[in-house]
């Protein structure tokens, strides 16, 4: 739209011409669109080719990517099915017509606007019309209205007020220019904002308590494999103190810290399970210092009574509140009870410490809770912290002494989260940055087109400020001043703008838990590469058009007729 109504607004006094010898609004206006739909018909094509051949070579190096990795790094990728050749294909018809038909759609909406004022070209007016103005009345309805098209006038020149003359003469171009390489600034700001606080190392620490996690299996209806039904895993718990143990007395291990669950039904849905951790003494403050709403403290989460509702699980019920009452049932492994807890607080925790569970309270109240049966085992996980985040000989004992056990259990590291946040981030940052790198390219496109628009319609005139005694140097300094106010404009609003809007950006990644984000780091190396790119255009843009005005003699630019 902005590189269509740039050139528009210079070709009025042509159709004033074409209004004069008989063309109707019509066929004025729709001129102006098969004109835009041919461009769109050759670059269509072009671009699904150009997509196909992209798209392919990203494909093949991700293999590359994915064949490089470990076996135990593949598993956290999970792609084998996408990657096998034989049950995966990147090109479908369906994708192809899509793509062509938005491409085309968005092509005529932003010819809309451009049609509208080559359609209201009056005849008398058009020939009025000076070049390097603002287009504003075209239509000849008042002559009084002609006027505001002149353009600011100095006693004495100098190249900054010669710089500000055509500026402020083409006011709504120059504000569309800006606004429209902006907005891409402004989204690549978001982006960048939530790539930056997705760090791999970051998400990790939040998505495990330590180094290592071990858990029982655990599952439901599942009548092949009845000991990882939760009511038997109670009766023979494999987390047993002998295992504790034997962990604690691995070399590199510092510590293991008991975490307790328990299974509950609740009326929010029908024959959905809940569950209720318990959170040791340990991770008190940390309990606490995690409520946004209400108040209650670690002694009375132990008394069993109260519970903490998880921010997360509100997502699937909002009209959960604090101060409300929760009537469950539970089982013991040979009895059921009902029970009713009061929600005493909202915490926002990081997925480490909760693990998806609904509810949170003091180990000490799951105690109590199933004090029925004392042979009743909750614990469901042992987090373990060990003096490096990593180290083979370390997993490997562990390991060992989890084939020992007395049931089916699983181990989750902190090394596998983070080798899974390292390739999901590559493959997220590497698509996002390439998306917003080719709108970018489309904003800078637009700049230059801008620039050297405004050249071309004033190569008279540009011809006339050499002869009475304007420098090449002068010349490229003037079209520097133009090429850094539309790239000062568009630094001041996307950084500014988009600063405010990547934390907003923020606070939604962190509210839904996307990527495991908890911490906001501004993107600085994204405002970096910005304000570099931009200037490094800018200057080379300059330079270009400098030298393509210089290759005109100077009788031939005072020649020049639009």
């Amino acid at each position: 739209y902005s590189i269509y109504y740039v050139g528009i607004s210079e070709r009025v006094k042509e159709f004033g011409r074409l209004k004069a010898i008989g063309a109707t609004k019509r066929q004025v206006k729709q001129s102006v669109l098969r004109e835009g739909m041919c461009v769109a018909m050759a670059a269509v094509p072009l671009g699904l080719i150009l997509g196909t051949i992209i798209s392919g070579i990203i494909y093949k190096a991700f293999k590359m990517y994915y064949l490089s990795k470990s076996d135990i790094e593949k598993q956290g990728l999970s792609l084998e099915n996408i990657l096998d050749e034989a049950n995966f294909s990147l090109y479908h018809l369906w994708i192809y017509l899509l793509a062509a038909a938005v491409a085309l759609f968005t092509v005529y909406l932003s010819l809309k606007m451009p049609m509208r004022i080559a359609g209201k070209v009056s005849e008398i007016e058009a020939m009025r019309f000076q070049s390097g103005t603002d287009n504003n009345n075209v239509s000849g309805k008042a002559d009084k209205k002609v006027k505001k098209q002149e353009r600011k006038s100095y006693i004495d020149l100098t190249i900054k007020r010669l710089s500000q003359i055509y500026l402020m003469g083409n006011k709504k171009k120059s504000i569309i220019t800006i606004c429209s390489m902006a907005i891409t600034g402004i989204f690549f700001m978001a982006v960048a904002t939530v790539i930056s606080c997705a760090d791999p190392y970051k998400s990790a620490d939040n998505d495990i308590v330590g180094q290592y996690e071990i858990s029982p299996v655990v599952e439901f209806n599942n009548k092949e494999k009845p000991e990882h039904e939760w009511s038997n895993i109670v009766k023979n718990n494999p987390l047993t103190d002998e295992m504790k143990k034997e962990i604690e007395s691995v070399k590199g291990i510092k510590k293991v810290d008991i975490f307790e669950l328990i299974y509950i039904d609740t009326d929010y849905v029908e024959g959905f399970t809940d569950t209720i951790a318990g959170i040791p003494e340990e991770y008190k403050d940390e309990l606490i210092n995690g409520i946004i709403d209400g108040k209650v403290s670690y002694e009375e989460l132990k008394s069993g009574d109260k519970v903490i509702v998880t921010h997360a699980y509100l997502h699937w019920y909002p009209e959960i509140k604090v101060g409300d009452k929760l009537k469950y049932t539970i089982s013991d492994g040979e009895d059921t009870y009902e029970k009713e807890v009061e929600i005493a607080a909202i915490g926002d925790y990081a997925f480490g410490l909760y693990n998806y569970d609904a509810f949170l309270m003091a180990s000490e109240g799951i105690d109590k809770i199933c004090s029925n049966n004392p042979n009743y085992n909750t614990r469901n996980y042992y987090h373990i912290y060990a003096e490096e985040d990593y180290n083979s000989e370390t997993q490997k004992a562990l390991e060992e002494i989890m084939e020992s056990a007395s049931g089916d259990v699983q181990l989750r590291t902190w090394k596998q989260l983070y080798d899974d946040w390292k390739s999901a981030m590559l493959i997220t940052g590497t698509a996002a940055y390439l998306f917003v790198g080719i709108l970018g390219a489309i904003c800078i496109m637009n700049m230059i087109n801008t620039m050297i628009n405004s050249v071309h319609v004033r190569k008279k005139e540009i011809g006339m400020m050499q002869a009475i005694g304007m420098s090449d140097k002068q010349l490229i300094k003037m079209l520097r001043n133009e090429g850094m106010f539309y790239t000062i404009g568009t630094l001041l609003l996307s950084i500014t703008i988009g600063s405010i809007l990547g934390y907003f950006v923020f606070l939604w990644a962190k509210r839904d838990g996307m990527f495991s984000i908890r911490e906001y780091y501004y993107p600085g190396k994204a405002v970096l590469i910005i304000v570099v790119v931009l200037i490094l255009v800018q200057f080379a843009l300059t330079l270009m058009i400098g030298k393509s005005i210089r290759k005109q003699s100077l009788i031939d630019r005072i020649r020049f007729s639009e």
